[in-house]
């Protein structure tokens, strides 16, 4: 019987899923004519390996592993450096219940295959259900090294076996950039906040790239951890300013993430930052909507705030030939970092109107820490729906009125 030694039920899983099919995956489909076909073989040629290694899997298949064990061992007698047939005999040996010589044969596959990655992750294996956890970890490394695309499944087997993800990341996640880097994905696809945590310490030593940075920006601030989020954000970028709002002038380019502005077009709504749209400064924001019950969200972003304080967010706009009776306005919503907050909004904007200000003031939960602020129209039953027209926002800001009277 196989054994999983001290492993938890989710290793335990992990483990026999990797492990199935690699003995007698070829064994599967197997008929009598296959076996009586590759019996034929050995008798005909002596010295070929590749007919008994196949009739040892018929014999796994079959619940025959002791005769697989014979014929494997008189295949590694014509075969000694044949790293396969090593495996082979170290995933019969684990079937027999014999763990030390599944860990002896598997390390020696390793031994003579040390580049093989299929090998290395196999050998894993082995020892994982060998008791041999502490030798695995350097096969994981060698399989996550040099097939990097099978670091996330490496990385599951390891987080499953080894209680300390830290230890995973030391000893089973290749040392350079790149693969820190990759864990650091897998930790943020995994939603596993300890080990991005861990990832991030680690490639922050390496050079993160400016993608490594947003993307763990974003994940922080999806948990709602804003002050973390905040002061990785605050190195690349520098801080918002007295207004909050990162770059509320639109005078540089959006970056897309983060804290900084999110702009989404979709059918019936264009974005542009242009010189036309500036109250102020070199450029502002114009969204052209060109018809249609448009649902539009796509200028948005996330702004660090206290909590149980008052706040007025407002912008600078200016609206030309606005139509529908339920027009653009400013939002201020929910983000992870602020639960319990109700939704708030500024008067809708229609019509044609020149420079001014608009805004909407709201308090924030004692616990909050950001907000997400939007300029949005949301799609609308009433009869007048079809909305076109232009809309331009500079000067974006959120302000601190004080603690809530």
């Amino acid at each position: 019987m196989t054994r999983l030694g001290g492993l938890g039920l989710a290793a335990a899983f992990l483990v026999s899923a990797l492990a199935a099919g690699a003995l007698w995956r070829v064994a599967l489909h197997a008929s009598a004519d296959d076996r009586a076909h590759h019996e034929a073989a050995v008798h005909a040629v002596p010295g070929d390996v590749a007919d008994r290694q196949a009739l040892a899997h018929l014999d796994v298949a079959a619940g025959r592993p002791r005769a697989a064990r014979a014929r494997l061992s008189a295949a590694l007698r014509r075969a000694p450096f044949a790293a396969p047939l090593w495996l082979d005999r170290a995933d019969v040996a684990l079937a027999l219940g014999d763990p030390p010589a599944a860990r002896r044969d598997a390390l020696r596959a390793v031994h003579l295959a040390p580049a093989d990655a299929a090998g290395c992750e196999r050998a894993a294996v082995v020892l994982l259900q060998a008791d041999g956890a502490a030798d695995a970890a350097p096969l994981l490394r060698c399989a996550a090294t040099l097939r990097p695309e099978r670091e996330p499944a490496v990385l599951d087997l390891a987080a499953a076996v080894y209680p300390d993800v830290g230890a995973v990341l030391r000893t089973v996640v290749p040392p350079d950039a790149n693969g820190v880097g990759r864990f650091l994905r897998w930790a943020h696809e995994r939603d596993r906040v300890g080990a991005a945590a861990l990832g991030w310490r680690a490639l922050a030593a390496l050079g993160p790239s400016r993608g490594d940075r947003l993307r763990h920006v974003d994940f922080l601030l999806d948990h709602g951890l804003v002050d973390d989020a905040g002061a990785l954000w605050a190195e690349a970028y520098g801080a918002a300013g007295p207004g909050r709002v990162f770059d509320g002038g639109f005078e540089t380019d959006p970056v897309g993430a983060g804290f900084g502005w999110i702009l989404s077009e979709r059918n019936g709504a264009r974005i542009a930052i242009t010189r036309d749209a500036a109250a102020s400064g070199r450029s502002g924001l114009s969204v052209e909507f060109q018809g249609g019950n448009v649902a539009f969200f796509g200028v948005r972003q996330v702004v660090p705030v206290e909590g149980g304080r008052r706040y007025r967010l407002s912008a600078l706009v200016r609206t030309d030939g606005v139509t529908s009776l339920s027009g653009p306005r400013l939002r201020v919503e929910a983000h992870p970092a602020c639960r319990g907050f109700s939704t708030v909004e500024s008067a809708e904007l229609r019509g044609t109107r020149p420079w001014g200000p608009v805004g909407v003031e709201f308090t924030t939960p004692p616990d909050c820490r950001g907000v997400r602020i939007l300029l949005c129209r949301p799609a609308t039953d009433r009869l007048d729906r079809e909305l076109r027209g232009r809309v331009q926002l500079d000067d974006v800001a959120l302000r601190d009125l004080g603690a809530p009277s």
